[in-house]
């Protein structure tokens, strides 16, 4: 099956994992494996995201605690809304964080 010309995708010597600002950086071998970070907690291992999602939620639980306390959910239309925003944001603000000082 042939696709027109314009519905083909370039061809390019980038694998589709390394990004464009990416590429001073070393690129991944045959030899080498990518690998989902783990934790051993209590002798079992956890995946880091489940860790950061547990750590996100006690950080919304306080902020949320902190922000009845102020009553600003009396100005909100929809708190849980901003519950699961403050959740999503502190969840990706530590996976950032975590990827950038967890040691590989």
């Amino acid at each position: 099956m042939v696709l027109h010309p314009r519905l083909t995708p370039p061809k390019t010597d980038v694998p589709p994992w390394i990004f464009a600002d990416d590429l001073s950086k070393p690129r991944l071998t045959l030899d080498q494996t990518v690998m989902i970070e783990e934790v051993s907690l209590f002798g079992g291992f956890v995946s880091v995201a489940f860790v950061l999602a547990v750590a996100a939620g006690i950080f919304s639980f306080i902020a949320r605690m902190l922000l009845q306390r102020l009553s600003i959910d009396r100005f909100l239309w929809h708190p849980l809304l901003l519950d699961l925003t403050l959740f999503l944001t502190i969840w990706w603000g530590l996976s950032i964080l975590a990827d950038r000082f967890y040691p590989y």
